[in-house]
């Protein structure tokens, strides 16, 4: 049984018998007392206890004291004999404020009386806005979204979705209006516009610019931005972009388009007024800037633009001799030329043409230097020339004199001097001597007189010799090569036969 807050609970139970009590849940302080006439049991906390019954009353009294919450009682015969005919529990007066029918009021809250109220007050009389009944709730949301609700400051929910399907028309498509039809129809492309005067050079270019040195714009969901300069001044501006809108580097990429003939730069030039078209996708901000000394005022005016990305455009308004308009004109200047059947084949080229080919070579280009980029060379037949060291119009050969050198030391010129900057290369030797009256020594030479680039020992019987230089003697620039015999051969003759080029 469940004893509860202070109050005599009242059993029937046979005379005379053991009994064991269970007491659970007794809360500290808590007292139970059971009796008959007399005081049988007195518990105080929790626990398993026994008593026997006298034979004064078959009527058993619980009384609680000090007691705030519900005490689990359980009361068994000991010797297996019945407690009797029905337990009957007799409570004693209800608390203050019980769920009896006078108590069903709003401001009630047993479980009892909430549940009540839910059935029973949610009438027609209630489906107000301020009701919150989970019942009346449910019935406004039904029965009040009514084509006279459907204001911008309904919240129910039909009446928030019928809003959304029926209000949007043309004339709720303004910047404030949330509707999802509307939000799509405000993504079309957005420019937004800043300007400013540049009167003085930014010295803080990695950071906060120096005021009046720079006209800044913010590139939330812009793709690129068109720049105008107007005014008299002199200095260069650049651009200079942030990511994480506190550190600033300068764009010196292909950073400045000019509209008018689309040249591209990367500052715009001094004392320049135009318009620029420039790529700002990704940034967080841009500016335009002075990073050097400026005088004047530079007036300048940035468009950014929403949607797409910005990417630079060369402008070919010049196609090889022909405009793209017209297929006629002169050369122009500021824009990419190609050559496009410029020129017929066979026929002599007065343009600079583009062209999967090389150029004739029949002498040697004095004027390419370490460094130069060289176009390829074709022989007059128009073959690449892919031979090693040089085309056949730079290549040389010497052929001995008819008696040799014979019983001399004079030098014989095998090549002359090449121009300024071209050497003299020996790339083969065909060396024979007859049975000589003295061994001598055969030698090439760089220049007169010159250092010795070969050397060789020829004994007096007679023999011969031929040698491919797998890396070619290489003479000075402008300098001849000779060959000699350094000592007389008194008698018999030395023959040599070389072939070389020409080249840097």
């Amino acid at each position: 049984m469940i004893i509860s807050t202070n109050r005599t609970t009242r059993i029937k139970i046979t005379p005379d018998i053991d009994y064991s009590v269970t007491v659970a849940s007794l809360p500290g302080g808590g007292q139970l007392v059971f009796a008959q006439g007399t005081t049988l049991l007195t518990v105080n906390a929790d626990g398993v206890y026994t008593f026997t019954s006298d034979d004064s009353t078959k009527t058993l009294r619980i009384t609680s004291t000090n007691i705030a919450v519900s005490v689990d009682v359980t009361i068994s015969a000991l010797d297996n004999a019945s407690a009797g005919g029905s337990v009957s529990v007799v409570s004693s007066v209800l608390p203050s404020g019980a769920a009896t029918s006078g108590n069903q009021t709003t401001a009630n809250t047993k479980l009892d009386t909430i549940a009540s109220n839910q059935a029973t007050q949610a009438t027609a009389a209630n489906q107000t806005t301020a009701n919150t009944k989970l019942d009346t709730i449910a019935s406004n949301q039904a029965t009040q979204a009514t084509a006279a609700n459907q204001a911008t400051t309904n919240t129910k929910l039909d009446t928030i979705a019928s809003n959304q399907a029926t209000q949007a028309t043309a004339a709720n498509q303004a910047t404030t209006n949330t509707k999802l039809d509307t939000i799509a129809a405000l993504q079309a492309p957005v420019l937004t516009t800043v300007n400013g005067n540049i009167t003085t050079q930014n010295l803080v270019p990695a950071g906060a610019a120096t005021a009046g040195s720079a006209v800044e714009l913010t590139c939330a969901n812009l793709a690129s931005a068109t720049v105008q300069v107007v005014g008299t001044y002199t200095g260069a501006l650049s651009m200079q972009a942030t990511v994480d809108g506190v550190n600033w580097i300068t764009v010196s990429f292909s950073t400045f388009i000019l509209v008018s003939s689309g040249a591209i730069s990367t500052t715009i030039t001094s004392a320049s007024q135009s318009i620029y078209k420039i790529d700002v996708s990704g940034f967080v901000k841009i500016r335009i800037t002075a990073l050097a000394a400026v005088t004047g005022t530079a007036a300048v005016t940035i468009n950014g633009v929403s949607g797409g990305v910005g990417i630079p455009q060369f402008n070919l308004t010049q196609v090889g001799a022909n405009t793209a308009s017209t297929n006629k004109g002169a050369s122009g200047t500021g824009a990419l030329r190609v050559a496009v059947a410029a020129t017929a084949h066979s026929a002599a080229s007065t343009e600079n043409p583009v062209i999967a080919g090389g150029v004739v070579t029949s002498t040697l280009d004095t004027t390419l230097v370490q460094g130069d980029v060289a176009q390829h060379a074709m022989t007059t037949a128009g073959q690449l020339i892919t031979r090693a060291n040089s085309s056949h119009e730079n290549s040389w050969s010497y052929a001995a004199a008819a008696s040799g050198i014979s019983n001399t030391t004079t030098a014989v010129t095998i090549k002359t001097a090449g121009a300024a900057s071209i050497r003299n290369f020996v790339t083969t030797l065909d060396l024979q001597w007859e049975a000589l009256g003295a061994a001598t020594e055969f030698v090439i030479r760089d220049g007169a007189a010159g250092t010795v680039i070969y050397r060789t020992k020829l004994g007096t019987a007679a023999g011969s010799k031929q040698i491919v230089f797998s890396d070619a003697l290489k003479g000075t620039a402008a300098t001849l090569l000779e060959i000699a015999t350094l000592t007389a051969s008194v008698t018999g003759a030395v023959y040599a036969n070389l072939t070389g080029h020409q080249s840097f």
